[in-house]
């Protein structure tokens, strides 16, 4: 009885493997690993949130909710900035937590430089300055986050790992279930 309880546990992490592996590989993007680098997205939501416009989900569209907080130069600068960040070789990389704080502290650094020197120019009302400060660092520290002890290759190599594994058990069950021998016959 001891050992149905200790074998339990690991059937039930088989099935959730499975199960993962299974709704990876029934994306309606096949390259989901490509889709899990991609940093289009974050950067489009956090341009758009500096133009004053959200997402809307009903509309399939951004729409305009508030006023812009950046004219379109110094949102050009800032996206720049931000490319250099959210990328998949920084989010690929190994960093340990020094790293992560020192690279954090660099960005926000030279960003507070730029926005002290420009905000006039980019028409920025100062009252903002520490609220774009803080969304633009925070994006920033969730990438370096991501590259951990180089935790989203390790998240991926599992990934990638799994559903070979997935697609080399339904290969054989195809072929073995040709020849009879696919599912075992209980009386």
């Amino acid at each position: 009885m001891n050992g149905e309880q200790i074998q339990q546990p690991d059937l039930q992490r088989y099935r959730t493997d499975e199960g993962y592996a299974r709704s990876m590989m029934q994306q309606t993007d096949p390259s989901v690993l490509i889709y899990q680098l991609q940093t289009d997205d974050i950067l489009e939501e956090l341009e758009m949130n500096l133009k004053g416009f959200d997402y809307d989900a009903n509309e399939g569209k951004y729409i305009p909710k508030r006023d812009r907080i950046i004219n379109n130069k110094g949102l050009s600068i800032i996206m720049t900035l931000l490319k250099m960040e959210l990328n998949k070789t920084k989010i690929l990389s190994y960093y340990e937590d020094e790293d992560v704080k020192i690279r954090c502290k660099e960005f926000e650094e030279n960003l507070v430089d730029i926005l002290k020197a420009k905000y006039k120019e980019w028409e920025i009302d100062i009252n903002f300055l520490s609220s774009i400060r803080a969304m633009l660092g925070n994006a920033v520290y969730s990438a370096y986050m991501r590259a951990l002890k180089g935790g989203e290759r390790a998240f991926l190599k599992g990934t990638e790992k799994r559903i070979e594994t997935y697609s080399e058990r339904e290969r054989n069950k195809g072929m073995l279930g040709g020849l009879g021998l696919g599912k075992s016959r209980m009386f």
